[in-house]
């Protein structure tokens, strides 16, 4: 999206000065009206009860870093070394992510 284009772009310009090599930078596919997926959780027992379970929850999540995680090996082939971000919530769910 339009409104992490100067994050990657700071952190793709960041690997001259710290000497480390960043080939590529993604932004996992997500809409933000995916995120409304969350509320259909909310009206549910596990809810009420704190039992919500994060792969039932998060599971549209999870699938779209996998779309970028794949982009990713795919250029920088199985065994390069990926670092995942996230932003606000984004990384709340991303330390979740199995």
């Amino acid at each position: 999206p339009l409104d992490y284009t100067e994050l990657l772009t700071t952190i793709q310009s960041s690997s001259n000065n710290d000497n480390v090599e960043i080939v590529a930078t993604r932004v996992a596919p997500l809409p933000r009206t995916e995120w409304i997926k969350v509320a259909k959780q909310l009206p549910t027992k596990d809810f009420v009860d704190a039992n919500l379970s994060v792969k039932k929850t998060l599971d549209w999540y999870f699938d779209a870093m996998e779309v970028g995680l794949a982009e990713l090996w795919a250029e920088g082939g199985e065994d390069c070394e990926i670092c995942v971000m996230g932003h606000s919530i984004g990384g709340w769910v991303a330390r979740a992510y199995p």
